[in-house]
């Protein structure tokens, strides 16, 4: 009988069993995907409300957007915050007077998720000057996540 209710609360407990599950991934796994379903699940957490009736309601929520971009060498041509999550305030031009290659990809207010495979949502804007003059002189992937 026990089986049976748990077979029939599966579908209720949806939501339950993914937060429980990325709960116990590890907490180092800082992949795209890893990141994104994280956001996903406290978006839903977060918008979850119980009316007068008791009944559960799940707001939709706009998905996560990525933006990944693959530059070749040399500066970027982007002003960040200087707090954490580093976002980008402005997209200037570069030294010679060139638009940044990040042009009309990127927008003030994407947050600044990845550099290559590094995790950089907890790096200070000192640390991420340090990663951008170390591979300056080769092609840099970002991903940025949208929130705007």
């Amino acid at each position: 009988n026990n089986n049976n209710n748990s077979e029939n609360n599966s579908d209720t407990n949806n939501t339950n069993k993914i937060l429980v599950k990325n709960e116990e991934s590890d907490s180092n796994d800082d992949s795209i995907d890893n990141i994104k379903n994280k956001q996903l699940n406290k978006d839903e957490v977060n918008h979850q409300e119980k009316d007068d009736e008791n009944k559960v309601s799940i707001e939709k929520t706009k998905p996560l957007e990525l933006i990944t971009v693959t530059v070749n060498p040399g500066p970027i041509g982007v002003k960040f915050t200087t707090n954490q999550p580093l976002k980008v305030l402005d997209i200037i031009k570069l030294p010679d007077g060139s638009p940044s290659p990040l042009s009309g990809q990127i927008l003030p207010g994407d947050l600044l998720v990845m550099l290559d495979s590094d995790n950089c949502q907890n790096l200070s804007l000192q640390e991420f000057q340090s990663k951008m003059v170390a591979s300056a002189q080769r092609k840099r992937t970002f991903v940025f996540q949208r929130i705007n």
